[in-house]
């Protein structure tokens, strides 16, 4: 009730002050004052300094979407208070039930060579919380309007080319909210240092290939772009990861990344893009798929292929490409070279170059096969991460390599250049 929120709040008021506030009747408000002094808990136990008063007991424990906080205080009085104490982001975080009770402690308070004894009221505050759901609508309306107002019209200043140079930009796992801390793992990774990476991996293989003539770029996306899949912030299939941030922010972020990149390849010649989605962003890259498909759906010199397939074909004269992300959950290893000669045959037995490009572990790795009598080897490439190991990772001792690669392709003569950059590690681990 009234009487009892203003006593839990206000302990040092007296019955007249509180009537008064409320213009309640005094004998009501002192009968009530009484009664909850009755019930309220008393401290027993022998004087503590002002010092072991002054000390505030927080307790924090964490849950699948829920985290429950008690503080102990005699300075925190309120749930706001203890949110701020606890450092809790209210905007992912939201109280499902609180409770508050007090009692009073005998507290010493010395004063020059005296010591007299003190009864200070004490506040116990339970916290109960849960995840914010996020409300998709309000999501893809901000993220749409974003498109809205950067749509862009295309007036491409390159020379079409018809030199059959094929130029593929591979940045697989780049896991976009992945957060590794420095002083743990070695190297620090997040929101940020994901973008910086992979803006810098696709100005450096522009500015090496400045001089080649490029007729058509290939930019696969996807292959765990990004770190988790649903708001809760765990992967397709519910693992739990130490995540950066708010999964919309990394939504969002991975957009612009992305569009960025499409913009600055776009200045050199079209660009294709295929969607590889993850064990990690499943679903998210699909979507991201989908969101760049809209806002580049005015120009003619984009294309992205959209198709739920998780695995994708790509000719280019004598070459067949075949692209997926290789976790336990995609075909095997030595399963892949007769599964590219069963599902596109007819490009199958009009090439002589063909590849298999894969992620997922996240460093750099090449097997070859021979299929039947065919004369031509079938390559199977690991693709490298850019990303930094987690924790789980480092841990395993699974520790990545910090590099992408780009290919370029003939039409006639197959895979004609090949470049690697290396990530630049963070100077400050911290």
């Amino acid at each position: 009730n009234q009487i009892a929120s203003i006593i839990h709040q206000h302990p040092d008021w007296t019955a007249v002050r509180i009537a008064e506030y409320l213009n309640l009747p005094y004998q009501r408000v002192s009968r009530a004052k009484l009664a909850l002094q009755k019930d309220a808990k008393v401290d027993d136990s022998p004087p503590v300094s002002a010092a072991q008063a002054a000390h505030h007991n927080l307790k924090v424990s964490d849950g699948h979407g829920f985290k429950n906080l008690l503080s102990e205080s005699y300075r925190i009085k309120t749930v706001q208070e203890a949110l701020e104490k606890a450092d809790v982001n209210v905007s992912e975080w939201e109280v499902k039930s609180s409770e508050i009770t007090s009692w009073e402690a005998s507290v010493k308070v010395r004063e020059g060579n005296t010591e007299r004894v003190e009864v200070i009221p004490m506040f116990r505050i339970k916290i109960n919380l849960i995840k914010r759901e996020i409300k998709i609508d309000e999501v893809i309306s901000d993220l749409f309007m974003d498109i809205r107002t950067e749509k862009p019209k295309y007036t491409p200043k390159y020379k079409k080319s018809s030199s059959g140079n094929m130029f593929e930009i591979a940045l697989f796992d780049l896991h976009i909210g992945k957060l590794a801390w420095g002083i743990e793992v070695g190297e620090r990774y997040d929101i940020e240092i994901a973008s910086k990476s992979a803006i810098n991996a696709v100005h450096d293989f522009l500015d090496r290939t400045a001089h080649e003539k490029i007729e058509k770029i290939l930019f696969p996306i996807g292959n765990d772009l990004l770190h988790i899949d649903t708001h809760l912030g765990t992967t397709t299939k519910g693992t739990r990861v130490d995540f950066d941030s708010r999964p919309t922010k990394a939504f969002t972020a991975a957009r612009q990344l992305y569009a960025s990149l499409i913009r600055d390849m776009n200045e050199i010649a079209p660009i294709e893009i295929i969607t590889v989605p993850g064990n990690h962003d499943y679903m998210s890259s699909l979507h991201l798929a989908h969101v760049l498909d809209a806002q580049f759906d005015s120009s003619k010199y984009v294309s992205v292929d959209i198709s739920p397939c998780p695995r994708k074909y790509r000719r280019w004269g004598t070459n067949l490409l075949g692209f997926v992300h290789g976790s336990k959950d995609d075909p095997g290893m030595k399963t892949l070279p007769l599964l590219m000669a069963e599902e596109v045959k007819e490009d199958w037995s009009n090439t002589e170059v063909r590849e298999w490009h894969v992620g997922h572990y996240h460093k750099k790795k090449e097997l070859n096969f021979i299929v039947g009598d065919s004369a031509n080897p079938i390559y199977i490439r690991t693709i490298p991460s850019l990303s930094t190991a987690d924790f789980w990772h480092f841990q395993k001792g699974f520790i990545n390599s910090g590099q992408a690669e780009s290919f370029m392709w003939n039409k006639k003569s197959g895979l004609i250049g090949q470049w690697i950059h290396r990530a630049k590690k963070e100077e400050n681990p911290a």
